[in-house]
């Protein structure tokens, strides 16, 4: 059954270049739209919820919707691109259902998921959609250490007209305390909810600072366990940054200091339940040096 996976987040935690090794890997096809955001379309989710009208005769009453259609089909038309124009008219011309959703899977050859971030904000009833829609489907979650998550957030939503007064403490603290930020950097709550519906077997939990210092073994480890061939080593773009915030300025000690005091619980938590990558970050918090020793890329919760 399609989707074969699903990637349900952690934002700012390498979801992009996830997707930027499957889309180049021979095994997978992956759909034109990296983030689907089917599952998060209801509005009182903070995120876009652009398939949120469902019937189709609704939304080609708005006109930038039509004007969107007939440019996504149009342009790989033009270029005989025939496959993906009958993705987006696919994608376009039904109704937002459940079977609408699985519909965009089933012509893709090979592997083929969904990457949207944002699912890590499902609650209980979403996430028991999901698994009604996709009971078979891998889920991948990558985590990043939350306080370097947050605030490479905040830089990231900079570029997009939020700017950070980086003198303004309280008005940093009202941007990490929003029910936004908040669960986003939940892991646990993530894997607690996704452990009631799915089995520990199906979900993977992949590690940013792989990214850095194993990506040929974080990229090999994503697919074997969804059934792909291993690369090759020595490629060139698995050191590739995708999607990088334009601002990499150090975190300012007021503000991590706010960071520090908010999530050492949770850096706590996840060193004891998963230790290598998660207890760097401990020794970190503890003010030692960040060692990593070799830690494996992967862990599945319940191994």
């Amino acid at each position: 059954m399609k989707p074969d996976f699903i990637c349900i987040g952690a934002q700012k935690a390498g979801t992009s270049w996830l997707h930027f090794q499957l889309e180049r890997h021979p095994d997978f096809s992956m759909p034109p739209v990296k983030e689907l955001h089917y599952f998060d379309r209801d509005e009182r989710y903070p995120t876009p919820n652009h398939l949120a009208v469902t019937r189709r005769r609704d939304r080609m009453r708005d006109r930038a919707r039509r004007r969107k259609m007939v440019g996504d089909i149009w342009r790989p038309a033009r270029s005989l691109k025939l496959a993906k124009a009958r993705w987006w008219a696919r994608y376009h011309l039904h109704d937002f259902t459940d079977d609408w959703y699985v519909s965009l899977f089933k012509n893709q050859k090979g592997i083929t998921g969904d990457v949207t971030p944002s699912y890590s904000l499902l609650d209980e009833a979403d996430i028991a959609r999901m698994q009604r829609v996709a009971p078979e489907a891998r889920l991948i979650l990558m985590i990043r250490n939350p306080i370097d998550r947050a605030w490479s957030m905040l830089r990231f939503h900079e570029q997009f007209g939020r700017p950070l007064d980086l003198g303004d403490l309280e008005a940093f603290k009202r941007r990490i305390e929003a029910p936004e930020q908040v669960r986003r950097s939940d892991y646990p709550g993530t894997i607690e909810r996704v452990l009631r519906h799915y089995s520990p077997e199906q979900l993977l939990i992949g590690f940013f600072d792989a990214i850095e210092r194993d990506p040929a073994g974080l990229l090999s480890a994503v697919c074997r366990y969804l059934g792909a061939e291993v690369p090759r080593a020595g490629t060139a773009s698995l050191r590739r940054k995708v999607n990088e915030s334009k601002r990499a300025d150090p975190c300012p000690e007021h503000f991590r200091a706010y960071l520090v005091e908010k999530y050492a619980g949770m850096i706590e938590d996840l060193a004891d339940r998963y230790g290598g990558y998660a207890e760097a970050w401990r020794r970190e918090l503890r003010g030692e040096p960040r060692a990593y020793g070799t830690p494996v890329p992967v862990v599945f919760p319940g191994a």
